[in-house]
Formats: structure tokens, C-alpha cells, sequence
């Protein structure tokens, strides 16, 4: 297998993330970590941030740069809510909280990481979102979706659905070192599955540069993301 690694963060039982596993494997990537429950514990959470993967999947309910489960949402216990911040996260787990900093190593995903995937609503919505996570992660290839999305529509993006060719990971096998193709991959992927139908203007990407790109009338078009 190749030396680069990617790592998996599903608040829940969600499909899409094991079929992001399996794509990156298929692609020469080696797991570093795959947390895919709605309940992870703070142990578990402290080592994930704690890591230095290259690629990178973030599952969940997001919004107001808040990753959560359905517990969160639903206001029962087992609750999990990740605060994002420009130089540290604060993670919450039925009351109890830790702040994970860039200051002091206790957060380090920004070290290696040059493509996060986030499977989950309206992470492309605002400028500010957007610049916190550049902030957070430092410099790196941004996929996700402006708007509400869903398990099936990531799902079939990552080739377990409707799109059969040109699905991401076909767009980027064998490139993984060439990160615009990266960005490319995911918009190519989108262009052939939604575009110029329902819900195609979702679709979002964030180039290395910070070049971001969208769906429109069924071409790929470039957005100021910045």
C-alpha cells in the first residue's frame, strides 16, 4: 500500500463512511483511524485529533461549525456536539468537555492533512466557516456541500449508488498526489451524477489555493469561495 493515510469520524452508522474506507483503500491509502458509531468516547475522540492523517472524512449533523450526532439533535443522553474553532475544537459529550488546541499538540490533524471530506449539511454555506476550517486545518483540498445533503447523495459521490463511472474515487485513483485533480475528482464526480438536475448547486469544493468551485446548469463553474 501506499505511505499516504486517511482517517474516518462517523457520528453515527453511516453508510457513506464505510464506503469511504473501502474507496481509500482501493486508492492506495492506509487507515490510520475509523471511528463509525454515534457514541464515541472522549478517549477515542482525544486520539483521533490527536492524529496526523492526510485524508481525512467528518460524518455527521453540521452546522454553525458544530459536528453532531442525533442524540445532540434529538436532546437525549449520549449526546455528542464538536465546536470548531480557527486554532483548537471543543469537544462535548454529555456534559463533559475538553478543548483540543493546536497550541499544545492535544489537536494535530492540521499537521498532515491535504483532503477533508465532510459528509454533512451546509459546511460550504459562509465565508466564515469556510476560513475557521482553512484556519483550523491549515491549507487543504475542502469537499462537502452548500445546503442540506443526505447518506445516499455522499454515498453514491464515493461510488456506492447510482453514479457508476466517474464516481470520486475513479476520478482520483492513481492521482492522489496531484491535489487539484483531487478537487477536480469531486465536481467531475458531481457533473456526472446531479448535473443540471435536483439539488446540483449543493455540490461545493475548496481547491488547495482556495479556488472554490460549484455545479451550474450542469457545468463546472468557479465560485469565491473566499
Amino acid at each position: 500500500m501506499g505511505d499516504k493515510k486517511y482517517s474516518t469520524l462517523a457520528l453515527g452508522t453511516r453508510q457513506d463512511a464505510g464506503t469511504w474506507d473501502k474507496g481509500c483503500a482501493s486508492i492506495g491509502l492506509d487507515q490510520m483511524n475509523s471511528i463509525r458509531k454515534p457514541l464515541p468516547d472522549m478517549a477515542e475522540l482525544k486520539t483521533f485529533f490527536a492524529q496526523t492523517p492526510e485524508w481525512l472524512y467528518l460524518g455527521g449533523h453540521f452546522g454553525s461549525l458544530s459536528l453532531m450526532n442525533d442524540a445532540f439533535l434529538d436532546g437525549r443522553k449520549g449526546a455528542v456536539d464538536i465546536e470548531f474553532a480557527k486554532d483548537h475544537v471543543t469537544v462535548k459529550i454529555d456534559g463533559a468537555t475538553e478543548k483540543l488546541s493546536r497550541a499544545d499538540d492535544t489537536f494535530q490533524l492540521h499537521k498532515n492533512v491535504v483532503v477533508i471530506l465532510w459528509g454533512g449539511c451546509s459546511v460550504c454555506d459562509t465565508t466564515h466557516t469556510i476560513r475557521t476550517l482553512r484556519n483550523l486545518f491549515d491549507r487543504h483540498v475542502l469537499l462537502g456541500f452548500a445546503g442540506e445533503t443526505g447518506v445516499a447523495m455522499v454515498d453514491a459521490m464515493l461510488g456506492n449508488g447510482f453514479i457508476k463511472k466517474n464516481h470520486f474515487f475513479d476520478n482520483v485513483k492513481g492521482k492522489t498526489a496531484d491535489l487539484d485533480a483531487v478537487a477536480s475528482g469531486w465536481m467531475t464526480a458531481a457533473q456526472a451524477g446531479y448535473g443540471g438536475g435536483w439539488g446540483e448547486e449543493r455540490f461545493r469544493a475548496i481547491d488547495f489555493a482556495g479556488q472554490g468551485w460549484k455545479l451550474e446548469a450542469g457545468k463546472i463553474k468557479k465560485w469565491d469561495a473566499l
